[in-house]
Protein backbone atom coordinates (compact mmCIF):
# COMPACT_ATOMS: atom_id res chain seq x y z
CA UNK A 1 0.00 0.00 0.00
CA UNK A 2 1.13 3.73 -0.72
CA UNK A 3 2.31 5.50 2.93
CA UNK A 4 0.81 9.05 3.58
CA UNK A 5 2.52 11.68 1.46
CA UNK A 6 5.20 13.73 3.25
CA UNK A 7 5.59 16.75 1.98
CA UNK A 8 8.72 18.47 0.61
CA UNK A 9 8.90 20.96 3.63
CA UNK A 10 8.88 18.23 6.15
CA UNK A 11 11.70 16.38 4.60
CA UNK A 12 13.29 19.61 4.09
CA UNK A 13 12.97 20.32 7.29
CA UNK A 14 14.10 16.62 8.87
CA UNK A 15 17.29 17.10 6.75
CA UNK A 16 17.45 21.11 8.15
CA UNK A 17 17.98 22.24 4.71
CA UNK A 18 15.07 25.18 2.66
CA UNK A 19 13.00 23.63 0.25
CA UNK A 20 14.72 24.65 -2.69
CA UNK A 21 17.92 23.27 -1.53
CA UNK A 22 16.48 20.40 -0.49
CA UNK A 23 15.14 19.46 -4.05
CA UNK A 24 18.97 20.66 -5.61
CA UNK A 25 20.50 18.29 -3.27
CA UNK A 26 18.22 15.43 -3.98
CA UNK A 27 17.71 16.14 -7.77
CA UNK A 28 22.01 16.31 -7.92
CA UNK A 29 22.24 12.94 -6.00
CA UNK A 30 19.71 10.93 -7.52
CA UNK A 31 19.14 12.75 -10.83
CA UNK A 32 15.29 13.52 -10.21
CA UNK A 33 13.28 15.60 -8.56
CA UNK A 34 11.27 14.29 -5.31
CA UNK A 35 8.18 14.48 -7.32
CA UNK A 36 9.37 12.20 -10.04
CA UNK A 37 11.07 9.95 -7.42
CA UNK A 38 7.50 9.41 -5.35
CA UNK A 39 5.42 9.59 -9.08
CA UNK A 40 8.23 6.68 -10.54
CA UNK A 41 8.02 4.59 -6.79
CA UNK A 42 4.44 4.89 -6.89
CA UNK A 43 3.88 3.56 -10.56
CA UNK A 44 6.27 0.93 -9.34
CA UNK A 45 3.80 0.01 -6.28
CA UNK A 46 0.57 -0.15 -8.99
CA UNK A 47 2.79 -2.27 -11.62
CA UNK A 48 3.15 -4.60 -8.62
CA UNK A 49 -0.09 -4.66 -7.52
CA UNK A 50 -1.44 -4.77 -11.12
CA UNK A 51 1.01 -8.03 -11.46
CA UNK A 52 -0.92 -9.64 -8.65
CA UNK A 53 -4.08 -9.35 -10.10
CA UNK A 54 -5.52 -6.10 -7.98
CA UNK A 55 -8.15 -4.17 -10.00
CA UNK A 56 -7.20 -0.97 -11.69
CA UNK A 57 -9.57 1.13 -9.76
CA UNK A 58 -8.07 -0.51 -6.50
CA UNK A 59 -4.72 0.27 -7.54
CA UNK A 60 -4.88 3.58 -8.01
CA UNK A 61 -6.67 4.51 -4.96
CA UNK A 62 -4.12 2.44 -3.61
CA UNK A 63 -0.75 3.99 -4.33
CA UNK A 64 -2.66 7.39 -3.67
CA UNK A 65 -4.02 8.66 -6.68
CA UNK A 66 -7.84 10.33 -6.14
CA UNK A 67 -8.67 10.30 -10.16
CA UNK A 68 -8.73 7.12 -11.93
CA UNK A 69 -8.54 9.16 -15.09
CA UNK A 70 -5.43 10.82 -14.39
CA UNK A 71 -3.58 7.61 -12.63
CA UNK A 72 -4.57 6.09 -16.38
CA UNK A 73 -3.43 8.79 -18.21
CA UNK A 74 -0.21 8.98 -16.00
CA UNK A 75 0.45 5.33 -16.26
CA UNK A 76 0.36 5.29 -20.10
CA UNK A 77 2.53 7.99 -20.53
CA UNK A 78 5.45 6.78 -18.27
CA UNK A 79 5.07 2.88 -18.72
CA UNK A 80 3.60 3.07 -22.71
CA UNK A 81 0.38 0.99 -22.08
CA UNK A 82 -2.66 1.46 -19.87
CA UNK A 83 -2.84 -0.24 -16.55
CA UNK A 84 -5.59 -2.33 -18.25
CA UNK A 85 -4.03 -3.77 -21.11
CA UNK A 86 -0.07 -4.12 -18.81
CA UNK A 87 -2.02 -6.18 -16.75
CA UNK A 88 -3.61 -8.29 -19.64
CA UNK A 89 -0.12 -8.35 -21.28
CA UNK A 90 1.45 -10.03 -18.20
CA UNK A 91 -0.15 -13.13 -19.17
CA UNK A 92 1.41 -13.57 -22.08
CA UNK A 93 4.09 -11.43 -22.53
CA UNK A 94 7.05 -9.40 -21.50
CA UNK A 95 6.17 -5.66 -20.18
CA UNK A 96 8.59 -2.82 -20.85
CA UNK A 97 10.17 -1.52 -17.80
CA UNK A 98 9.97 2.10 -16.39
CA UNK A 99 13.40 3.16 -17.72
CA UNK A 100 11.63 2.02 -21.00
CA UNK A 101 13.63 -1.42 -21.28
CA UNK A 102 12.17 -4.69 -21.43
CA UNK A 103 12.35 -7.00 -18.64
CA UNK A 104 11.14 -6.95 -14.69
CA UNK A 105 10.73 -4.65 -12.39
CA UNK A 106 13.71 -2.63 -11.09
CA UNK A 107 13.35 -1.39 -7.56
CA UNK A 108 15.33 1.98 -6.12
CA UNK A 109 18.32 0.55 -4.79
CA UNK A 110 19.09 -1.14 -8.46
CA UNK A 111 18.30 2.00 -10.28
CA UNK A 112 20.59 3.81 -8.20
CA UNK A 113 23.53 1.08 -8.44
CA UNK A 114 22.85 1.87 -12.50
CA UNK A 115 23.46 4.64 -12.53
CA UNK A 116 26.57 4.75 -10.21
CA UNK A 117 27.98 1.96 -12.20
CA UNK A 118 27.32 4.12 -15.26
CA UNK A 119 28.37 7.46 -13.99
CA UNK A 120 29.71 10.13 -15.88
CA UNK A 121 32.43 12.35 -14.89
CA UNK A 122 30.39 15.17 -12.50
CA UNK A 123 28.80 18.17 -14.91
CA UNK A 124 26.21 20.31 -14.25
CA UNK A 125 22.55 19.83 -13.95
CA UNK A 126 20.87 22.75 -12.38
CA UNK A 127 21.45 26.64 -12.30
CA UNK A 128 19.44 29.12 -10.08
CA UNK A 129 18.81 32.51 -10.53
CA UNK A 130 16.78 34.97 -8.23
CA UNK A 131 13.02 36.38 -9.39
CA UNK A 132 11.29 38.79 -7.81
CA UNK A 133 7.87 37.19 -9.33
CA UNK A 134 7.79 33.51 -10.21
CA UNK A 135 4.72 34.46 -12.27
CA UNK A 136 6.47 37.15 -14.11
CA UNK A 137 10.23 35.36 -14.71
CA UNK A 138 8.57 32.39 -16.15
CA UNK A 139 6.65 34.29 -18.63
CA UNK A 140 10.32 35.83 -19.19
CA UNK A 141 12.14 33.05 -19.88
CA UNK A 142 10.04 31.60 -22.20
CA UNK A 143 7.31 34.20 -23.78
CA UNK A 144 10.42 36.73 -24.00
CA UNK A 145 13.88 34.18 -23.92
CA UNK A 146 12.38 31.37 -25.86
CA UNK A 147 13.19 28.66 -23.09
CA UNK A 148 10.79 25.34 -22.67
CA UNK A 149 9.47 25.06 -19.23
CA UNK A 150 9.94 21.59 -17.60
CA UNK A 151 9.08 21.40 -13.84
CA UNK A 152 6.59 23.69 -12.55
CA UNK A 153 5.02 22.55 -9.03
CA UNK A 154 4.14 23.85 -5.84
CA UNK A 155 6.25 23.94 -2.94
CA UNK A 156 4.98 25.69 0.67
CA UNK A 157 4.41 29.45 -0.49
CA UNK A 158 6.30 28.93 -3.86
CA UNK A 159 6.90 26.81 -6.87
CA UNK A 160 9.77 24.61 -8.22
CA UNK A 161 10.06 26.09 -11.78
CA UNK A 162 12.61 24.99 -14.14
CA UNK A 163 13.16 25.68 -17.60
CA UNK A 164 15.23 23.99 -20.45
CA UNK A 165 16.93 25.51 -23.59
CA UNK A 166 14.66 24.81 -26.83
CA UNK A 167 17.14 23.22 -28.71
CA UNK A 168 19.71 22.07 -25.83
CA UNK A 169 20.27 19.16 -23.40
CA UNK A 170 16.95 18.41 -21.29
CA UNK A 171 18.40 17.64 -18.30
CA UNK A 172 20.32 21.06 -18.02
CA UNK A 173 17.71 23.08 -15.87
CA UNK A 174 17.40 26.56 -14.84
CA UNK A 175 15.92 26.85 -11.79
CA UNK A 176 13.45 30.27 -11.28
CA UNK A 177 13.91 30.73 -7.52
CA UNK A 178 11.99 33.63 -5.35
CA UNK A 179 14.24 36.04 -4.07
CA UNK A 180 12.85 35.84 -0.55
CA UNK A 181 15.84 35.16 1.47
CA UNK A 182 17.40 38.31 2.56
CA UNK A 183 20.29 37.30 1.21
CA UNK A 184 18.63 36.82 -2.62
CA UNK A 185 17.11 40.22 -2.35
CA UNK A 186 20.56 41.55 -1.19
CA UNK A 187 22.57 39.62 -3.94
CA UNK A 188 20.02 40.97 -6.72
CA UNK A 189 20.13 44.40 -5.22
CA UNK A 190 24.37 44.84 -5.62
CA UNK A 191 24.57 43.07 -8.93
CA UNK A 192 22.01 45.76 -10.04
CA UNK A 193 23.57 48.62 -8.72
CA UNK A 194 27.13 47.60 -10.30
CA UNK A 195 26.02 46.34 -13.68
CA UNK A 196 26.96 42.79 -13.41
CA UNK A 197 24.91 40.17 -15.36
CA UNK A 198 23.92 37.32 -12.80
CA UNK A 199 24.12 34.92 -15.53
CA UNK A 200 25.10 34.23 -19.56
CA UNK A 201 23.35 32.78 -22.39
CA UNK A 202 24.54 32.15 -25.69
CA UNK A 203 22.83 32.41 -29.18
CA UNK A 204 23.99 31.80 -32.61
CA UNK A 205 23.35 35.04 -34.52
CA UNK A 206 23.37 37.25 -31.47
CA UNK A 207 22.89 40.88 -33.23
CA UNK A 208 19.75 39.44 -34.73
CA UNK A 209 18.75 37.95 -31.00
CA UNK A 210 19.48 41.26 -29.86
CA UNK A 211 17.72 42.98 -32.40
CA UNK A 212 14.80 40.29 -31.62
CA UNK A 213 14.72 40.90 -27.58
CA UNK A 214 14.66 44.92 -28.06
CA UNK A 215 11.60 44.38 -29.87
CA UNK A 216 9.55 42.50 -27.04
CA UNK A 217 11.26 45.53 -24.93
CA UNK A 218 14.35 44.26 -23.72
CA UNK A 219 16.87 46.87 -22.37
CA UNK A 220 20.84 46.51 -23.38
CA UNK A 221 23.05 48.34 -21.69
CA UNK A 222 26.02 46.92 -23.65
CA UNK A 223 25.49 46.71 -27.49
CA UNK A 224 26.62 43.30 -28.98
CA UNK A 225 30.52 44.01 -28.91
CA UNK A 226 33.40 41.98 -30.10
CA UNK A 227 35.05 40.55 -26.92
CA UNK A 228 38.62 38.48 -28.23
CA UNK A 229 36.70 35.24 -29.97
CA UNK A 230 33.27 36.25 -29.32
CA UNK A 231 30.70 39.07 -29.07
CA UNK A 232 29.09 39.43 -25.96
CA UNK A 233 25.45 41.63 -25.36
CA UNK A 234 24.60 42.97 -21.51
Amino acid sequence: MHSANISIEEAARAANLSSFHFIRRFQAVFGETPHQFRTRERLTTARRLLARGHSVTGVCLDVGFSSLGSFSALFAREVGISPARYQRNLRTSVVPALDGRAGRNRNFREDIAASVSDALPMRIKLNSIFVDDQDKGLRFYTDVLGFRKKQDFPIGGARWITVVSAEGPDDLELVLEPNSHPAASAYQSALRKDGIPVTAFESADIRSEVQRLKEKGVVFTIEPTVAGTVTIAI
